[in-house]
Order: C-alpha cells, then structure tokens, then sequence
C-alpha cells in the first residue's frame, strides 16, 4: 500500500496485519528496526525513548477489564477547558455509581412477620412550654407539644413489624457502547509525512 501514510491507523475487515503495516496491539518495537514509524510517533504510546524502542497505539486491551477503545481526536472541544493530547486513554469499561450519582429514590417497606404493640408513654406540656430533647428513652415520658388540653392522655397504637429491602449491589455496570471489533493496524513502510 504505497499510498499509506507512515503513523497513519487504518481498520482492516480481514484476520490477518498486511505487508508494511503493524497491529495496534500496544506491542513495544526497537526503534532501529522502525525508523521512520518511530521518528513520526516517537514514545506517545509507550516505549521508553533511552532503551531505543517505542509501542504501537494499544487499540485492543490496554487494561485488564477493557476489550478495544473508542477512537477520539486530539485537541480542545470548543466550549470546554477539556484537552485530550495524543497517546491520551481516558475512559472506563466498567463503573461503580456512588450514592451521590443515583438520582433521587425511595425503598418500598417490606413488613417483616406479625405486628407489634409498642407503648407510648407521652405527656402533653402545659400550653406554652418548649419542647425537650429530641431523643427519648421509651420507658421515660417524652415532652411534646399538642393541640389537645394539658395532660391528655393518648392511646397506644399497633403497627407493623417492618424493615427495608436491600437495594443493588457494589457490582459495577457495563460503560460501553454497543461495539463492532476490526482489526487496527499502523503503517510503518510507506509515504514520510511532511508536516505543513
């Protein structure tokens, strides 16, 4: 493929890396056997420029839990403060949502066996008198303020026994989009690109 540019990417269909192109697989190559590839792309994706050698761009597995990346430009998004710089990875295959990113939500309770009698012991305060605590022992008499006379008796109520379901779990979800893999290969024998 003459017609290829040195450091250009191009996506193949087939099973197989051409003639003159390498897989971009994150492989560290010598520099002296790559020249020209390694003058266009230097050490922007690997490599260590004092042991002489340079890595291809890793479209394939860069992380562990990652199966190919999305392509993205380099520069500055217009209307943002955002650079993305060349041999830039960014992104997550998978992501654990804090507590501050669930919108908004409430848990149904779940009655837990038969109900339960709890005594209420409350005394209403003479008109006027500032409530107490906010915390009572429920074996001692709890101050509140009422609408009724002073030192109205109330009645004890019967609830339900109930507690909360859990909700989720610490697994986190699936961040990618949909996806088609290829092959991505970078040409290393073709035309010297001049910069314009």
């Amino acid at each position: 493929m003459s017609d290829a540019f040195i450091g250009e990417i191009r996506i193949f269909a087939n099973r197989y890396i051409p003639a003159g192109w390498l897989p971009c697989d994150g492989t560290i190559y010598p520099a002296s056997a790559y020249q020209a590839l390694y003058a266009v792309i230097g050490n922007a994706y690997g490599g260590d420029a004092a042991q002489q050698n340079f890595a291809t761009p890793n479209l394939i597995n860069p992380q562990p839990a990652m199966n190919g990346l999305a392509v993205c430009g380099t520069g500055t998004a217009s209307g943002t403060s955002v650079a993305w710089t060349l041999g830039q990875v960014a992104g997550e295959a998978a992501v654990g949502l804090t507590h501050s990113q669930m919108p908004a939500h409430t848990h149904q309770m779940v009655r837990a066996g038969a109900g339960w009698t709890a005594a209420m012991k409350l005394n209403s305060p003479d008109n006027g008198t500032q409530v107490g605590g906010l915390y009572v022992n429920p074996t001692e008499t709890a101050q509140c303020l009422t609408t009724h006379a002073p030192n109205t008796a109330l009645a004890g109520q019967t609830i339900g026994a109930a507690g909360g379901t859990t909700a989720g779990a610490a697994a986190p979800h699936e961040n990618r989009q949909p996806f088609l893999t290829f092959q991505f290969a970078i040409c290393w024998d073709g035309i010297y690109p001049v910069p314009s």
